[in-house]
This record gives structure tokens, sequence and C-alpha cells, in this order.
């Protein structure tokens, strides 16, 4: 998890601590397991993607779009997936690793996601079906 608490956390150092077994520590990032992580994720998030001059649309708040001269760029969220649509998918991948320090796993070229799997047809255009998931 990346967005940090507005709870206040604590816990007590354990042994395994070694040095600072025993000692209170303050957590300052979200942990999995709390009513609110989830919540301070989507919120985080959302700062980060209206910073990139992204905008959620009127009718799914998981889905940002962003016009760059004459089409439109374009992030799907779900929980903490993102899926991308653009024209440079990298540039939006470097901003949001260097200047928003985000940790990013699997990112490249869709093929799986949310159960369907994405593929190029014989004319180049992105297409969308459950192939694995109905095997």
């Amino acid at each position: 998890m990346e967005a940090h608490t507005q709870e206040k956390l604590y816990i007590v150092a354990g042994p395994e601590f070694v040095s600072r077994g025993g000692n209170t520590l303050i957590i300052h990032k979200e942990i999995n397991g709390l009513n609110s992580s989830g919540l301070c994720w989507w919120e985080w998030c959302s700062e980060i993607l209206l910073s990139m001059g992204f905008h959620p649309s009127k009718v799914e708040d998981d889905l940002w779009m962003k016009r760059v001269s004459n089409v439109y760029e374009y992030i799907a969220r779900y929980v903490d997936d993102l899926a991308i649509g653009s024209k440079e998918p990298v540039a939006i991948l470097e901003n949001l690793t260097t200047q928003h320090q985000l940790k990013l796993k699997g990112s490249g070229p869709i093929s799986y996601h949310l159960r369907a799997d994405f593929f190029h047809d014989k004319k180049g255009k992105l297409c969308m079906a459950a192939k694995k998931y109905i095997d």
C-alpha cells in the first residue's frame, strides 16, 4: 500500500525488531486489513490522476479521461489495478513511477485483465473476449 493513513496507528514492536523490541512504533502508511485501507488508496490515486490532468467520468468514478489533441487518453481503475488506453502509455507509466513514486507491477501491453483476454485481430484492432475464462 502506498497511501498515507489518516488514522493514528501504532504497534508495540516484538522481539523480531531486535534492538527496537518493546518500543512503540507509529505507522504512517496504510496496511492491509484496515477498514479504511481501500478508501485511502482510492482517494490517493484520485489525487494523482487529477494532478496528471485526468478527470473522472460523470457516470463512473473509476473511469478517468484526459483530452490530448483530438483524442482521449483513458485510465480505468479497478481496486488497485489500472488499465491505460493511450497512444503514449509509456509516458503515463513513467509519470506514475517517477513523479508519483508508484511501484507498478506487471505493466506492459494488456493481455488478460478481470477474466477477459485482450488481443489484436487481423486488422490490428484491440479485441476483448473471455477465452481463458470459458476454457
